[in-house]
Parts: structure tokens; C-alpha cells; sequence
């Protein structure tokens, strides 16, 4: 019977011994797991970070690219010109020459949503072109008087120029007003109708080139073209501007 019992011992006490080594190596296989896939989250997200640095700097390399061509007398000329004194047949050629221009430059769609080409005053013609299909209604169209007399060059010019900044939805319209006496309210509609279509909008304000102010409009889904769509799986891509205003997102608020 004790050489039984002793048998037995062993035979629990090995049992024990190899349940034990099962635990621990499932542990530490656990464990190694779930270093693995922490290493491999990171690694994701640290891939994810450079693919967005990345596409970011294309982007904008390629919307400065636009910019700094739209600044050039190749474009700016259609509205330092004095058009409106001329003959129909004149202006329409002008405008023709210039959509060539424009067209040549291939502007992606996806990153411009419209540029504006602002004369001096009424004397001057303006050029407006929209990439997204809309109709162009230069009804309310106005011209770098019409922003001097009623404060919103100011506005634009504190935001900077040359680089993407954000307009605020109310901003522009909250500071319009009669800044000289021969404002009209005209002018100030003019004003008030253009400061809507820039709210809620990142623009790059080229600022007066050879008598002529350039606005570049982004596309609302600007930000989409810095991420792949299998990047957005399981992540949130948000844009902030430098006071914490949250202007686009993947994700909701």
C-alpha cells in the first residue's frame, strides 16, 4: 500500500508539475500575444501618421502650386485689365484666353473648390470659376473697393496670407460695415452675400497681386484626400485650426 501511495504521489506531483508549466506558458503566451498585437497597433498607427504627414504635404504642396501660378501677370492681367472699357468682343476673348489658361493648369477638383480673381473697382473685370459644376452667378461679384469700404480686407489680412486658414461661419459677417461715407448698401450687400460663400470654408488668400486679389476656395472634403479609405477603419480623422475649432471630421462631433 505505501509503495502504491508513493506511486501515486509522483504520478500527482507530476501532474501538478506539468498543469503548472501549461499555466505559465499559457501566460507568457498570452502575454507575448498581446505584446504582439499592442507592436502591431502601434506600428499601425505610427505607419498611419507618416501616410497622413505624407499625403498632407502633397496636397498642399500641389494646392501652393495652383497658388503661386494664380499670383503670376499670366493670370492676374484678366483683372488688372480695364475690360469693362473695351468692346464686347474684347472681353470675350479675354475670357476665353483665360479659361484656356485655367483648364491648362489641371486643378484637382478634390482639393479646389473655386478661385476668385478680384479687380480693383467696377472699371476692372473679375474672374470666377467654380470646379465642382456649380453655375457661376457674378451678380454678387464685387471688387477690392467694395472689401476696403466695408472692412473685410482687414479681416482677410489678419488671417494671413499664402497659407490655408479657416473662416468661421458668422466671422466675415459680424465685422461689415460702412467704413466710408460713400459706401452704398448695394456695396454692403455685395459684401455680406461674398462673406457667406467664404464662411465655413479653408481658403488661401494669395493677397493683391499687380492690382488683383486671388482667393483659393478648398473643397469641403479637402481633408478626405489625406487619408486612403482602408486608412479610416477603425480610426477618426479630425482638423483642428490653431484655436481648437473643430472644422471637418470622419467621425461624428
Amino acid at each position: 500500500m505505501n509503495g502504491m501511495t508513493h506511486r501515486n504521489r509522483i504520478v500527482i506531483s507530476a501532474l501538478l508539475l506539468l498543469l503548472s508549466a501549461q499555466i505559465i506558458f499559457g501566460i507568457y503566451g498570452y502575454a507575448n500575444m498581446s505584446n504582439v498585437r499592442e507592436s502591431s497597433l502601434s506600428f499601425r498607427k505610427n505607419y498611419m501618421i507618416s501616410q497622413l504627414e505624407f499625403n498632407a504635404l502633397s496636397a498642399f504642396k500641389q494646392v501652393d502650386t495652383y497658388a503661386v501660378h494664380l499670383k503670376t501677370r499670366e493670370f492676374t492681367s484678366f483683372s488688372s485689365r480695364f475690360l469693362s472699357l473695351g468692346t464686347a468682343a474684347e472681353a470675350e476673348k479675354a475670357l476665353r484666353e483665360q479659361n484656356e489658361k485655367i483648364n491648362r493648369l489641371q486643378i484637382n477638383a478634390d482639393l479646389l473648390q473655386s478661385i476668385y480673381l478680384l479687380g480693383a473697382d467696377s472699371k476692372q473685370w473679375n474672374y470666377v470659376h467654380f470646379f465642382d459644376g456649380e453655375a457661376q452667378d457674378l451678380s454678387m461679384v464685387l471688387w477690392i473697393d467694395d472689401l476696403n469700404g466695408s472692412g473685410i480686407m482687414e479681416a482677410l489680412a489678419v488671417k494671413g496670407t499664402g497659407i490655408p486658414i479657416y473662416i468661421q461661419e458668422g466671422e466675415l459677417q459680424k465685422v461689415i460695415h460702412k467704413k466710408w461715407s460713400y459706401v452704398s448698401e448695394q456695396q454692403l450687400r455685395r459684401v455680406s452675400a461674398f462673406a457667406r460663400g467664404l464662411e465655413g470654408k479653408w481658403i488661401i488668400n494669395n493677397g493683391v497681386n499687380d492690382y488683383t486679389l486671388g482667393l483659393l476656395v478648398l473643397s469641403d472634403d479637402f481633408p478626405q484626400q489625406l487619408l486612403y479609405e482602408s486608412e479610416l477603419e477603425g480610426y477618426h480623422l479630425s482638423i483642428y485650426t490653431d484655436s481648437g475649432i473643430r472644422t471637418w471630421g470622419t467621425g461624428s462631433l
